[in-house]
């Protein structure tokens, strides 16, 4: 771990990365939610240049003094405002949290290889591995919402993978933690059912397991009221129920339409399917109907 520390602080000395495409939008908004701007967007907020026009804004439909967005989660930026509030808006502020997230991140990656294989050894070959990885060594100078979210979902999984048969407390806490992950990345919603349909592989010979069923259902409760106050927020921005973000059906759209390359890229055919459509919430509710109807109808293609 000390060599980790070494690596990264080193790698974040001698490579000054400055944020672009969506590791810049991640910082204007944790920047205007250190302002106390709130999660927003106004006209010249930068948005990446890889997103397809249908999911890009207009003028009228973000006033000057901004309106309140959800098209991406709003967990890194509300990590990123809070370490800003503290210490200002600094690159070096938030790259030096990613090495402390990493070695985190590392750390538990050992603690859930020794539980889950019974081995000290294969722990320590998993924390080696990250420690030398480059990807890992690279990513830790982004401001990109991995570091986060790896953080969380590993710390929430070592939670319910204690030696012995865990407390309801320690249930509850990794449900509050996956539910944190799922403001950085809504997939955590399922990885607790993944966990719980492993282990009922190895207690269903000794009958039905009603207690840990009684556990995991705590746990989910635990994660919906842990993202419950973002559910009421964006119910009263959009006036519709919005679970985390609204992004998910422009990205369906992005890979299911007869214009498709398999590319995240500008589709300006896309753009012309969404057209009269006007509100980002709305326009991610008609891109998705349009992705399931061209999957439905296409099935091979």
């Amino acid at each position: 771990l000390l060599v980790a520390l070494l690596i990264r602080l080193s790698w974040v000395a001698l490579v000054d990365t400055q944020p672009v495409s969506d590791f810049r939008w991640y910082y204007e908004r944790g920047v205007d939610l250190a302002t106390g701007r709130g999660y927003s967007m106004g006209p010249d907020a930068y948005w990446p240049e890889n997103l397809p026009p249908a999911a890009l804004p207009s003028e009228a439909e973000y006033p000057a003094d901004g309106r309140p967005t959800a098209y991406w989660p709003v967990g890194y930026p509300a990590f990123l405002g809070l370490l800003f509030a503290l210490f200002g808006p600094s690159l070096l502020a938030a790259k030096l949290a990613n090495i402390l997230l990493y070695l985190g991140i590392m750390f538990l990656a050992y603690i859930i290889a020794k539980r889950l294989f019974r081995s000290k050894f294969v722990g320590r070959m998993t924390l080696l591995v990250l420690v030398f990885c480059p990807n890992h060594i690279a990513y830790s100078s982004l401001l990109a919402s991995e570091s986060l979210f790896l953080f969380l979902l590993l710390l929430a999984v070592a939670a319910v993978l204690t030696p012995t048969k865990p407390k309801l407390w320690l249930f509850v806490a990794s449900g509050v933690l996956f539910g944190l992950a799922c403001l950085v990345k809504p997939q955590a919603l399922l990885v607790p059912a993944i966990i719980f349909m492993a282990s009922l592989a190895t207690d269903i010979k000794e009958g039905w397991p009603w207690k840990r069923v009684a556990r995991f259902a705590v746990l989910y409760l635990a994660l919906g009221l842990t993202i419950l106050p973002w559910i009421i927020r964006n119910y009263r921005v959009f006036d519709d129920f919005v679970l985390i973000s609204n992004n998910g059906g422009i990205n369906l759209l992005v890979g299911n339409n007869p214009y498709a390359t398999g590319a995240y890229g500008q589709h300006q055919q896309m753009a012309a399917m969404l057209s009269d459509v006007r509100g980002e919430h709305d326009r991610d509710v008609a891109a998705r109907a349009l992705a399931i109807d061209y999957m439905v109808s296409h099935p091979w293609e």
